[in-house]
């Protein structure tokens, strides 16, 4: 266990590091991850050994979502609520 369990929490703060450098990294990097995470989700949708229940997951998540720029936070020129 230890600091494994962690992978995901890195996965998220890499990916948005390689999001926002883009170009070719990313590129690489995304299929990458996606064909890496997938897999590991459950039939109940949290990713395997999600001891938190559900805090793995959103990290997964997160990562996942980041070309879809769904939150503010990721979209160009984006503020959240408190912008407002």
């Amino acid at each position: 266990q230890g600091w494994s369990g962690w992978m995901l929490y890195t996965a998220f703060y890499a990916s948005l590091a390689i999001y926002q450098y883009g170009g070719d990294p990313w590129k690489k990097w995304y299929p990458a991850l996606r064909d890496y995470l997938l897999p590991m989700q459950t039939a109940d949708g949290l990713w395997n050994n999600d001891p938190y229940q559900g805090l793995f997951t959103a990290f997964a998540i997160l990562a996942l979502e980041l070309p879809l720029r769904t939150l503010p936070i990721f979209q160009d020129g984006g503020r959240g609520a408190e912008g407002h």
